[in-house]
């Protein structure tokens, strides 16, 4: 009995990690349709950067870094539909 229960928990993990796997490969490929710009600045923020690093970085003004963070969430957000929840889910974005 107990090795038909650990076999399913392990089947149970090894569908999560597939399901995850597809999900960061999505965002991925998400990410890469951003313009150059947003997508270096989305890219710092993955990193976890703060906006003053981000700005110092590609030397560009707080405020810009903010706008070029909310229109790439914006496109995510339309581009990934539901899967955004997972991403947020994850700690991801």
């Amino acid at each position: 009995m107990f090795y038909i229960c650990r076999e399913s928990n392990e089947e149970k993990e090894r569908e999560y990690n597939l399901m995850r796997e597809e999900i960061y490969r999505e965002l991925f490929l998400a990410i890469q349709e951003l313009p150059d710009r947003s997508r270096e600045v989305f890219e710092l923020h993955l990193q976890g950067k703060k906006n003053e690093e981000i700005a110092e970085v590609l030397a560009i003004q707080v405020k810009a870094v903010k706008v070029y963070r909310r229109d790439s969430i914006t496109f995510l957000k339309n581009r990934l539909g539901n899967k955004f929840c997972w991403f947020i889910f994850m700690h991801v974005i």
